[in-house]
């Protein structure tokens, strides 16, 4: 019998397997970066879009070797953003045909100048062609239009690389899948934030990355399929109920050190979890102007002005899924979260929700035996606050 959560799986284990077949088929692959690009662009000119990600076991011997002697302002110390750029050195990644690197947080966007320098000092080395898409984040009229014309260019240059106009047709036909697609990720996050919850914070890490690493139409059905069978499944016992805040989490380690210890994730706040179903585009308007609009009203990486707007958009994630508890983790480097993480805790915490807030914590999170003994306890505390709650009442 057909299993649509262990293809799922199998898709976010072996990042690359699904892109390599299309590759094979003689259609191209683009790389991109975080979570708010028109991947219908993409999709409209028959490219596959893949998000570049990761690995906590991953080595640094190109990255040290290439990233290093530029110099201290490019190297960074992001671990999460090294192990990318680890991965396309390495030649990992080498069957992209282009890559697209948005304006985001700085260590992204830095990104651009290094691979750029990197293919002028070392030609032989195998780098996709390079694609800047920027953008601005304020909310006037005139930044609207700014953001606009990237769109534009962007369609351009993609029309001149591959060699023929991209028709509106292609462009709003990808706008409804990806709009179906990001439908039924709501509807995965309806399941988490279900009492009791039906999917664990796991298996919705797995299928939502599913969700940037293989064709869309193929994750539309698969998810279709996963959601259909929900209805039969055993729901999960009542366990705390945890949302997870920081830094991306392009990897499974802390959701799995969280489920292990007897709760279950069913929320987050970063760019690889439940805000990938957010901001469908606009349709039946001009599919230029809609995707625009997405991008402009879209956050990435967490970027939304003012502050405050940031703060209360992940407060009200959290008070929606009914958690719990909520645990951040902001890792080495990721300068972005160390301005806006505290006062999303300070507003938990003024709701009563315990929270958990490490700062400065390694990329790959099983690095501290510590660290899991610490998640085990305070969760243990907030089960037992939770019990003596029940027996007062």
């Amino acid at each position: 019998m057909k299993d649509p959560l262990y293809d799922l799986r199998a898709v976010y284990q072996d990042r690359h397997a699904r892109a390599l077949d299309w590759k094979r088929s003689g259609r191209r692959v683009f790389g991109y970066f975080c979570d708010n690009i028109p991947e219908e662009l993409l999709m409209a000119a028959d490219i596959l879009p893949v998000r570049v990600s990761g690995d906590p076991r991953r080595g640094r011997a190109a990255y040290a070797r290439y990233v290093e002697p530029l110099g201290p302002f490019y190297e960074g110390r992001f671990d999460y953003v090294a192990s990318m750029i680890e991965g396309l050195l390495s030649g990992e990644y080498d069957y992209l045909d282009g890559l697209v690197v948005p304006h985001t947080r700085k260590a992204i966007q830095q990104i651009y100048g290094q691979l750029l320098l990197i293919k002028e000092q070392h030609p032989a080395l195998r780098l996709p062609e390079l694609f800047f898409l920027d953008r601005t984040y304020t909310s006037s009229y005139s930044s609207a239009l700014f953001n606009r014309r990237q769109i534009v260019a962007f369609r351009t240059a993609l029309e001149k690389f591959v060699g023929h106009a991209i028709s509106n047709d292609a462009i709003i036909a990808a706008i409804r899948l990806t709009n179906e697609a990001r439908r039924l990720l709501r509807s995965l996050s309806d399941l988490r934030t279900a009492s009791p919850t039906r999917c664990s914070g796991v298996d919705a890490l797995h299928i939502i990355g599913a969700s940037m690493l293989m064709p869309k139409a193929s994750f539309v059905e698969l998810l279709r399929e996963f959601l259909a069978a929900s209805g039969t499944e055993p729901v999960i016992p009542p366990r705390v109920r945890v949302f997870i805040g920081g830094s991306p989490f392009d990897h499974p380690q802390l959701y799995e050190l969280i489920e292990a210890a007897g709760a279950v994730v069913v929320a987050e706040d970063h760019c690889w979890g439940a805000r990938c179903g957010d901001f469908p585009v606009t349709e039946g308007i001009d599919p230029i102007e809609a995707l625009a609009a997405r991008y402009t009203d879209k956050p990435a990486c967490s970027i939304a002005l003012p502050l405050r707007r940031t703060v209360d958009l992940s407060v009200a994630r959290a008070l929606a899924a009914r958690a719990d508890a909520a645990i951040f983790l902001v890792q080495r480097g990721d300068e972005l979260q160390l301005w806006e993480t505290p006062d999303e805790v300070r507003a938990l915490e003024a709701t009563g929700m315990p929270v958990l807030h490490r700062a400065r914590q390694p990329y790959a999170v099983t690095d501290s035996d510590r660290f899991a003994e610490e998640i085990g306890s305070f969760l243990a505390k907030v089960a037992s606050a939770a019990q003596a709650t029940e027996v007062h009442r």
